[in-house]
Formats: C-alpha cells, structure tokens, sequence
C-alpha cells in the first residue's frame, strides 16, 4: 500500500494581511499518534456542495464524516461572505430543491421576526439588494445549516470536523484506503477508514493529494473540440479569480472610519484598477448592452439597476426598527477580484503570499471608498463607511475563505 503526504499545509483562516503570510504555513507531524474514525461515506469540504452531499448520504442511511478546514459550514455562504445568492430570475417558483427552498425560507422566518409589520411578506428579502431576491448576515446561515444538520448528527450518522485539513492518504493501486486529517486548532490527528471518498474542497485539494487525473486552465479547441475554447494552445493558468469579500455599515454622515491604506495600495488602486466603472458583457447577467457601465454608491446612473450600496445589501435597516440602525452591506466587485497568481498547484508558501496580497486587493478597495471614490457631489471618499469585521467573523473584516467562483 502507498502512501502520499504532505509535510505542510496552508491554515487559510490565518493568512495575515500583513507582516509574514508564512505564519500561516503549519509543519505536518507524521509520527503523531492517530485516532481511528470509521465511516461509510468521507466528504472532504463542507461547503454547499459538502453539505448537500453528507446530508443526502445520512438521509439514506449511511454514516458520514465531514471535514471542513474553516469553522464555519457552508463555503460561499458563510465562509465565504458571498450571503447573497446569485439565482436565476424564476427560482421563486422552480429550479431548486426542496432542501435549498427550505434554507430559503428559513433565512425568510428568521428575519420576518425582527421586521416590521408592514415588511413581513412572503417573500421577503432582507437586503432588499437588486441582485438576489434574498440575502441574509453569513452568521444567520451557519446557525440555519446547524438546525439543518442536527438531526443526522444526534442520531450518529454524521460525524463533524470543523478545522480539520488532510494530510495523507493510503492508496492500494487506484483506490483511496484511508485519508489521515489534522486538527488546524487542537493538533488532533485522525485517520479515517470508508468505503467512499468525496472531494468537496474549493480547489480540489485531493485530485493531486491522491494522483488522480485532472486538468487546470483553459483547455484549446483541438484537445476538446469547444467552438469557445482557446483557439490555438492551453492555458494552463487562465483559471477564475477570487475575492476576499466583506461588509460594510452606513453610518451617520459626519463619522469616520478610515482604516489605514495597506501594503500595495497605489499598485493595485492603479492596476485593478479601483472604481465604479465596470466593463460588462451583454446579455451576460442582467439584459445590459456590452460596453462600460458607470454606477453610482448610493443614487441609480443611467443604465444601472441601483447603486453599489445596493448591489448586495445583506440589510435593509428601515425594515427591522429596534434592530439594525443603519445598513450593511456585502461588496464583491470586479475591483476586488485577485488576479495576480492562481491559487491551484502552489506550494503552502507560495499560496500564502498570493491570499495575502488578494486581502490587500480588498483592504485597498476599502481604503479607496472611504478615501478617493467620487461622491455625488464631487467629494473625495465616504469615511462614514465602517468595516464589520464581526458580520465576517474575521479580526481584518475580510471573508474567512476567498471566495471560489
């Protein structure tokens, strides 16, 4: 039997903004004694795929080991701070499952609670943002997943491992015998036995872990046969960027809460570039016409659908008197993507240095709106948003995770 390890891995959760993003680099200690974990099925990843895949798994009957390398359930809803969901214009009516309709409406009951009479509806959208009929706060959803997940967990199907990341991997010929995982927190070091494996990792961290065969980039139109492919080579890395997301507050005209330009602000403020003008493809999302789009922060410009601000608000203030005071926001923006290096096949140190300088790409955005954007009447900057580092549950305001498109 082989056997396949790593001797580091990257603790995403602690890549620091600043200072020494090796810090986040963490040695693996081979030689720790294990605990024996049995189980049916293995899911690595516990994002939203993860999750649907454990809970289908335990609902048949079988029992399940899910780990997650972050401390929060649900990728890019939660982790991810992506908690306002990009959906087609009819999923009201059809198109989903009868499990993602009842997070939905749990999302609807818990804040019809704290809405005023008169926005209490059936349909009601916290954020009443343009971009997703519903949106909500990521801890909101990590509380609603838990509910979700609670009953396959009381009766022992699912057993849960929250900053738990593999570390090795036994293989008899092409089939995975055994995976071991280590505890990012306590130092714990498990090894699990299964019948299934299931890779539901953002970037697909077990495809190279176990040998398996896979391809990254953009592949051309003589390997694949696509009319869209790259017409004459692969690209090994033109792969999707990522985004640190986070939220902001609206506060009161007057307030200011600047936070400090971070490392490499000129160079992406000029490179990304920062700005309310985007390029968009027509048709693409929203019926627009291919070209540039100017879009305000707060006011509607001419051929938008609404300002920034509400692009993708998580909370609409006015409708929960007594509970919010003001808005909060979630920005992902083209501004904000990461482009500079791709995230698969790096070593530890090297993704260290890329997901730092991806967390200054979006501290520099903020920067950039509390300092340089354009206000409506030609002002510099908006120093009365402030970063809520706690809708993100981070200390830097940031996603826990980038978000993997």
């Amino acid at each position: 039997m082989a056997t396949s390890r790593l001797d580091a891995i990257l603790d995403i959760m602690r890549v620091p903004a600043s200072g020494d993003p090796s810090s986040a680099v963490v040695s693996v200690d081979h030689a720790a004694a294990a605990e024996e974990v049995d189980c049916d099925i293995l899911v690595v990843g516990g994002g939203m795929g993860g999750v649907a895949a454990a809970l289908a798994a335990t609902r048949r009957g079988r029992t399940v080991c899910l780990l997650e390398e972050t401390d929060w359930l649900g990728g890019q809803m939660t982790s991810q701070g992506v908690a306002v969901l990009d959906e087609h214009d009819h999923i009201e009516s059809f198109g989903g499952t009868r499990t993602y309709y009842h997070l939905r409406e749990a999302v609807r009951s818990h804040y019809r609670t704290l809405a005023d009479a008169g926005c209490v509806r059936e349909l009601l959208n916290p954020g009443n943002c343009w971009v997703s009929r519903v949106a909500f706060e990521p801890a909101i959803m990590v509380r609603i997943l838990k509910t979700l997940l609670a009953p396959e967990m009381e009766a022992g199907r699912l057993l849960l491992f929250l900053r738990a990341k593999p570390v090795a991997v036994e293989m008899a010929a092409d089939r995975v015998a055994a995976l071991t995982a280590v505890g990012l927190d306590e130092g714990r070091t498990w090894r699990f036995s299964f019948d299934y494996l299931l890779d539901a990792t953002e970037l697909g961290d077990l495809l190279p872990l176990v040998g398996a065969e896979h391809v990254i980039g953009a592949e051309s139109a003589a390997e694949t046969g696509e009319p869209h492919a790259q017409p004459e080579r692969r690209y090994v890395h033109c792969v999707q960027s990522c985004t640190y997301t986070f939220a902001m507050e609206r506060r009161p005209e007057g307030e200011d809460h600047r936070i400090p330009r971070p490392g490499k602000y000129a160079h992406y403020r000029d490179t990304q570039p920062y700005a309310l003008r985007i390029h968009v493809h027509g048709g693409e999302i929203y019926g627009e016409e291919t070209g540039w789009l100017q879009y305000g922060m707060f006011n509607t410009l001419a051929g938008t659908k609404g300002g920034l601000w509400t692009y993708r608000r998580l909370v609409d203030a006015a409708q929960f008197p007594g509970h919010f005071g003001h808005d909060v926001t979630m920005f992902n923006w083209p501004g904000i993507d990461y482009r500079d290096a791709p995230l698969v096949e790096q070593t530890p140190e090297a993704l260290a240095r890329a997901l730092q300088d991806a967390k200054r790409v979006s501290l520099g955005f903020i920067h950039w709106l509390q300092t340089q954007a354009e206000t409506p009447d030609g002002g510099p900057g908006f120093p009365n948003l402030m970063l809520r580092p706690d809708v993100m549950g981070s200390a830097d305001g940031l996603s826990k995770h980038p978000y993997i498109r």
